[in-house]
């Protein structure tokens, strides 16, 4: 059965079946792109991925020799990962086939900063065609999002490095060898766990007590939540506590609150050990809002909540970046 690489002229297909029209040389030489003949994914319709137009699909013909029978295509063709966004049939996508006419770019792995940026030789991958990627390992899952820096002015460019400062995954592990904390300081067996990592995290339900966060526009048709509702999420949800410190600040309350005295009726709290160390940790309380009361929350934070906290206490109990509606 012959194999061929043909360019893609079009992708519209009217009965959305990801058909395509792909030129094959020399039989569509001369055709228009309406008179060719559609070709039909080999990938199943669970896998969705479909060719751009002047890309390179490899062509199977139902009749062996016969480019007029039945037409099945896989692809695109993408010669390398630094070519995921678009590899053209006439200069890119054939570079690594025999009689190539181009020449294949620097290999990226190669590179020291590239070394995170794709998936290692031993892993599975699926990859997005910009900035995006699904990564099985051993024991280990990532659903990743900028995990690459890529030249902005140029998709095909051979800059592509490893985002240390702020990617943005899901990642699901299985430890054979159990981790240890405060809390299980002798786990004995092995268990999974699930991190997700972002510059902002929200946790959103859909059904909550705050209706600006739950109601049916919040979400987008394509993207299911777009930017504008992405701020709108920012601006309104809830800051998580930090579960610990807020243990401590309670604690810290009611060992003060059974400590307070007065000399006398009228009189100021008499200053105790407890007091002491609690302002030590969360800051004196004050009747009246101060400028360094705002200057301390670094926020823009209404003057009733001022009026009723200590000084840094909303940066020192809440989450500036997890948020839950």
């Amino acid at each position: 059965m012959a194999v061929y690489i043909g360019e893609v002229v079009d992708i519209n297909d009217p009965e959305g079946g990801n058909r395509i029209k792909v030129r094959l040389l020399p039989e569509d030489l001369i055709k228009s792109d309406v008179a060719i003949d559609y070709a039909y994914p080999l990938l199943p319709k669970v896998f969705h991925v479909t060719p751009k137009v002047g890309e390179a699909v490899l062509v199977v013909c139902a009749i062996d020799g016969n480019k007029s029978s039945q037409r099945y295509y896989i692809g695109p063709i993408i010669s390398q990962p630094q070519n995921m966004y678009y590899d053209d049939y006439q200069f890119g996508a054939t570079n690594l086939l025999d009689g190539h006419v181009g020449t294949p770019k620097r290999c990226v792995e190669q590179s020291e900063n590239a070394v995170g940026a794709l998936a290692a030789p031993d892993e599975i991958a699926v990859y997005g065609r910009q900035n995006s990627d699904i990564i099985l390992s051993n024991n280990d899952i990532r659903i990743r999002c900028g995990a690459r820096l890529l030249n902005k002015n140029n998709h095909t460019s051979n800059n592509i490095e490893f985002n240390k400062k702020n990617p943005g995954f899901i990642k699901l592990k299985y430890h054979e060898s159990p981790l240890t904390n405060e809390l299980q300081p002798q786990a004995k067996q092995s268990y999974t766990t699930a991190t997700v990592v972002a510059d902002e995290i929200n946790l959103i339900s859909n059904k909550s007590n705050n209706p600006m966060l739950s109601d049916g526009e919040l979400y987008n048709k394509i993207e299911q939540i777009d930017d504008k509702s992405m701020q709108k999420i920012i601006n309104q949800a809830h800051a998580l506590p930090y579960g610990d410190i807020l243990v401590d600040f309670l604690m810290g309350f009611l060992q003060m609150f059974k400590a307070h005295t007065h000399t006398y009726p009228g009189a100021v709290p008499t200053e105790d050990d407890y007091s002491r160390s609690f302002d030590m940790q969360f800051g004196r309380g004050s009747r009246k809002a101060e400028a360094n009361d705002m200057l301390d929350t670094g926020r823009n934070v209404k003057i009733e909540m001022v009026n009723s906290t200590f000084r840094g206490l909303y940066d020192k109990l809440l989450s500036k970046n997890i948020r839950i509606n």
